[in-house]
């Protein structure tokens, strides 16, 4: 719904680059996978090899073999009081994988890269040909028509590389499945959470150096947390996408006037709470756990130790948090929403305020 504007433009321009480059073929080693990201979305590499035969060393100090996750892979949001508009840190995001197939080169002048392509990646390569790329990613929700008009707007600019996008439900099962079959994207998206993991099932490989230089990032531009969340096992896997904070909606037809405070949230949303509204709504599904990190932290807690290596929501102020989201159920939502429940009803102006980030 909203994006901040400066960072996600700046970006895209990492998306749009990486399949620049990539159908560049931009010294991307077709060699075996070597030593292998509240949720931020990033740019990784795939296996050039679609059969990954080697898998990645684990981090220093991991004992947990494949399944291990870095313990930067996680970002958790903490707004202000649960009245408050959620201005939160950023939440889990995705991130972009990319693999690179056979490309069939022809002459640099028959194959223009575009005025939009120059100005994010400067000259191009020689070598430089015409080449389709496959694009996964799981954006079922409103996300999915904007990244649609990325892609189109990429195809325009770039006459010479066609990016085709498919957006896939029960998304890794069917990157899994992909795998196995030999029939992995060219680009895919990827939650941060997730970059540990397909990176150890052998699905994403290490950026080269030189691509991520092309970019022109400067990693100061980034939450730390969120840029080095794209690496694993010290080698850059990942370039952050976007970042999705938590913020309150309201609906000024039935909340004239946004509340500031726990008192005033109640207050305002007892008043939107009618037989044919809600006040609030919370749903079964995301971003439920956000939600509750977010009141963990409000009630003075903490969702992990200082050293993030132990959850700690079994604390005073994680029951706290519970008890508030189940008697905000009982009072101004409805049991058992599935999840973009409360979108949806938000669209339809029947709720009067929803926390959400997407």
């Amino acid at each position: 719904m909203a994006h901040t504007a400066p960072r996600a433009g700046k970006v895209a321009l990492a998306l749009l680059l990486i399949l620049l480059l990539t159908a560049c073929g931009s010294s991307v080693p077709q060699a075996p996978l070597p030593t292998l990201t509240s949720r931020p979305t990033q740019t990784a590499l795939v296996q050039g090899q679609k059969s990954a035969t080697e898998a990645p060393a684990p981090p220093a100090g991991s004992t947990d073999g494949p399944a291990a996750a870095p313990e930067t892979a996680t970002r958790v949001p903490t707004p202000p009081d649960p009245g408050a508009e959620q201005g939160a840190e950023e939440q889990t995001s995705e991130e972009v994988v990319v693999e690179e197939e056979p490309v069939e080169e022809v002459p640099a002048e028959e194959a223009p890269a575009g005025e939009g392509a120059g100005e994010m990646a400067g000259a191009l390569p020689a070598e430089c040909g015409t080449v389709a790329l496959d694009y996964w990613n799981p954006f079922t929700g409103p996300d999915g028509p904007f990244m649609g008009q990325m892609v189109d707007a990429f195809n325009a600019e770039n006459p010479n590389i066609q990016v085709m996008m498919t957006t896939q439900a029960e998304y890794y099962t069917q990157l899994g499945t992909a795998q196995a079959s030999n029939t992995l994207p060219d680009v895919a998206i990827v939650h941060a959470d997730q970059v540990a993991t397909q990176a150890f099932r052998n699905i994403i490989r290490p950026i080269p150096e030189d691509i991520v230089a092309a970019m022109a990032l400067d990693p100061a531009d980034f939450p730390e947390r969120v840029w080095n969340a794209g690496e694993v096992a010290d080698a850059r896997y990942a370039i952050p996408l976007d970042i999705h904070p938590m913020t309150m909606f309201y609906n000024a037809d039935l909340v004239p006037e946004p509340p500031t405070n726990a008192e005033e949230f109640a207050a305002a949303a007892d008043a939107a709470t009618t037989e044919d509204t809600n006040g609030f709504m919370i749903t079964t599904g995301f971003p439920v756990q956000q939600i509750f990190e977010m009141l963990v932290a409000q009630f003075g807690g903490s969702a992990f130790n200082e050293e993030g290596t132990e959850a700690t929501w079994n604390s005073e102020a994680g029951v706290q948090a519970l008890e508030w989201m189940l008697e905000a159920q009982e009072r101004w939502s409805e049991a058992n929403l599935e999840v973009d429940a409360e979108l949806n009803a938000f669209r339809g102006g029947t709720v009067g305020m929803i926390w959400n980030g997407i």
